[in-house]
């Protein structure tokens, strides 16, 4: 069987293509109509679905949002109103006097505020101040010359009110001013003499007008100092004798420099501790 050789020569014209097949020495032709296979593939593809686009259902359009179409509205839309919401209208002139008039009302309307403010401000400050000289406040504690009674550091709330309607009594803590080192310091003791009472310290206890003072509320003895003021001592008419629940360093009546109290010098009555949190209690 002959070796068959193809060749392709292409020969372009309008409407056909001619495709040459050479076969040894003989070559045959054969043609080909471009216009029959383009005819064929319309009419495939007419035979094929294509998908159609989906088509938005029909309805109102939507409505903008009412802040919007109010942001549309024209500048002659809007009235303007003075402070009392009446239409600003008139010549310019006569708007200009509603102005000024608004603006010195608005001014007036700021002082009397802050004058308000500044009014209940010094009340504020008077009860305060009322308060703090006359009925009550709060007073740390320096120094452990009444232990176990009250430690450094707690916060006590001094009654001042109670001794202008009535009289210290045996056992009340009470705060009253002194100087130390030639600065005003306020000192916190116990009453243990009133006036009128004989005091005297001997065996390491306390002796009122020759009976001894039951104290639950020290640990220690108590003893004169040496030095210092001799006993037994009477107590002095509107004064008091006072002593710290630690006896060995509080520094107390039994001093010269500290001597009786008067009445006079009385600040008031240590009644209740705040702090610390986990003590909070009335002082005994």
């Amino acid at each position: 069987m002959d070796r068959e050789e193809k060749t392709y020569d292409l020969f372009e014209t309008e409407k056909e293509r001619t495709v040459t097949t050479k076969t040894n020495n003989h070559s045959q032709l054969k043609k080909f109509d471009f216009d029959d296979i383009l005819d064929q593939a319309e009419a495939t593809a007419h035979t094929q679905k294509v998908p159609e686009k989906p088509v938005k259902a029909a309805g109102r359009a939507k409505e903008e949002p009412e802040e919007k179409k109010r942001s549309k509205k024209k500048k002659s839309d809007y009235v303007e109103l003075d402070l009392d919401g009446n239409p600003v209208t008139g010549t310019d002139e006569q708007k200009e006097k509603i102005y000024r008039r608004d603006r010195r009302r608005a001014v007036g309307s700021v002082l009397l505020g802050i004058l308000g403010w500044i009014k209940e401000l010094a009340i504020a400050l008077v009860i305060v101040w009322f308060v703090i000289t006359f009925v009550a406040q709060n007073n740390k504690v320096v120094g452990t010359s009444m232990q176990p009674t009250v430690y450094a550091n707690d916060m006590v709330i001094v009654n001042k009110f109670i001794y202008r309607f009535t009289a210290p009594v045996r056992g009340d803590v009470i705060v009253f001013p002194s100087v130390e080192n030639g600065e005003k310091v306020f000192l916190i003791k116990r009453i243990i003499g009133l006036p009128g009472d004989v005091i005297d310290l001997r065996d390491g206890k306390v002796f009122v007008n020759d009976i001894e003072l039951v104290e639950k509320y020290i640990a220690v003895e108590t003893t004169p100092i040496s030095g210092q003021v001799s006993f037994p001592v009477t107590v002095p008419d509107d004064c008091y004798f006072v002593l710290g629940d630690n006896r060995i360093v509080s520094k107390d009546s039994r001093y010269r420099s500290i001597g009786m109290v008067p009445k006079s010098r009385i600040v008031g009555k240590a009644s209740l501790r705040i702090w610390p949190f986990k003590n909070i209690g009335f002082i005994e």
